[in-house]
């Protein structure tokens, strides 16, 4: 059936109206056709009025049915503009915090693919910055310490020397990986110290080193003022020693270092200086207190402790190569080895290599056959000789290659000194010391 608009309802139901009336006016009298016409015509306009307001509704509810009433429309703008309910905003929350944790996600997931300091672009197995993993590098290996006599220094190689090549193996061999392995470039390799002084006796580096200390050979008055005044040296067997006899201050244009210049003399911490005398020929020291503080006689005797029995050095690995300029009992292996054993007691990583006074290093008799199996007895796989650790064996008649050594049979060339960093490089990887750091790369 045809749908019938509110106007043309109006006026079937005027046409109705007007039938009947018409029929009364018949019979009464009363009213003319005319003003009956006029009021229904009235009442067919207001109906169609009536019909079109409720036919209009808000643009924003887009309402479908036409035929709704006034009250279903209104309710219908009630829904549409009541705010949702807690249980769908919830739910809209819900899906704001889950996609906000996405992004979260998806941010670290970056993060730990590009860390600071990362050049590589590797995704790195442990989240770390450069410095928390320049601190456990350290931790794993703070630096080599390096004591000795010229050997040690390097003298008269034009400027390589064992530690240095040390130092650039360990760099090459153990943390290049790391630095790959992470991705962070910045990684830097631990330090190794040449505190090699050319000349001195083993009880001179020893006391150098934290080991059995200098005496003092005769009784001295330090002053409470911040004065110089001399001092005479001894070991502990009373023989003099005179330490720092040819220190160079500079190597290659760089500040050397050679381990201790302060000492603590009966209390009082000062700095010990050589200073050679050219009408004597020879080398005097120095004692100079730090602060000023009450005089004090000090007696023949008394130790002078090295800096380095603070335990600065502690966690590093101590390599000691010394013996080639005396300073130790002759005939007597054990003195040796006592020597050796002060030096190295407070590290739990360190290695030894031994020689002897005499000038010629082409054989291993150079070192006294009685000294050699107190050395080995006290280290064990921990000392080797010179010869042992060039030649790979210690064969009496094994000689070490001619290019090695100079000339005066003593000193090495600079092929030389690289060979024993190598070769010490090697010693110390056997003994595992290098371990931590190879455990260190393979976390990455």
């Amino acid at each position: 059936m045809k749908n019938i608009s509110g106007i043309e309802k109006g006026i079937l139901r005027a046409a109705s109206i007007l039938a009947c009336l018409t029929l009364v006016c018949a019979c009464s009298g009363n009213g003319s056709e005319t003003d009956i016409m006029g009021r229904i015509t009235n009442e067919v306009l207001d109906s169609g009025e009536a019909n079109k307001e409720e036919k209009q509704e808000p643009e924003d509810i887009g309402a479908q049915d036409t035929s709704k009433g006034s009250e279903e429309a209104s309710k219908d703008r009630e829904e549409a503009v009541k705010p949702p309910s807690s249980e769908k905003k919830q739910e809209k929350e819900t899906k704001d915090g889950s996609s906000d944790k996405k992004e979260k996600e998806q941010a670290t997931d970056t993060a730990k693919a590009e860390p600071a300091g990362k050049t590589s672009g590797k995704i790195i197995k442990e989240e770390v910055t450069p410095e928390e993993l320049q601190r456990m590098v350290k931790k794993a290996l703070p630096g080599v310490v390096c004591w000795g006599d010229s050997i040690t220094y390097g003298y008269l190689s034009g400027g390589p020397n064992y530690p240095d090549t040390l130092r650039k193996r360990i760099d090459t061999e153990l943390i290049a990986p790391i630095r790959e392995a992470s991705g962070i470039d910045s990684i830097e390799a631990p330090v190794v110290l040449n505190f090699g002084v050319s000349a001195e006796t083993t009880a001179e580096i020893a006391g150098r080193a934290g080991g059995y200390p200098y005496l003092l050979g005769a009784d001295v008055v330090i002053p409470k003022e911040v004065l110089s005044v001399p001092v005479k040296l001894e070991a502990r067997n009373g023989d003099e020693i005179r330490p720092l006899r040819e220190v160079t201050p500079l190597r290659n244009g760089v500040s050397y270092e050679y381990g201790s210049e302060y000492y603590s003399l009966d209390g009082i911490k000062g700095k010990l200086e050589r200073y050679f005398d050219p009408a004597a020929d020879r080398s005097f020291y120095r004692f100079t207190r730090l602060e000023a503080g009450e005089e004090k006689r000090v007696y023949k005797g008394t130790p002078l402790i090295s800096e380095v029995s603070d335990g600065r050095y502690l966690g590093y690995i101590c390599v000691v190569l010394m013996g080639a300029n005396g300073g130790y009992e002759p005939d007597f292996g054990e003195d040796l080895a006592a020597q050796f054993r002060s030096i190295v007691a407070p590290y739990s990583r360190y290695f030894c290599i031994g020689m002897c006074k005499e000038k010629s290093y082409t054989y291993s008799g150079d070192l006294d056959p009685s000294y050699e199996p107190a050395l080995k007895n006290a280290f064990g796989d921990r000392f080797v000789s010179i010869q042992e650790l060039l030649n790979g064996n210690n064969n009496p008649d094994t000689t070490i290659p001619a290019y090695l050594l100079l000339p005066d049979q003593l000193h090495y060339t600079e092929e030389g000194y690289e060979e024993i960093g190598n070769r010490v490089y090697e010693r110390l990887d056997a003994l595992g010391y290098f371990d931590e750091l190879k455990e260190l790369a393979q976390r990455f």
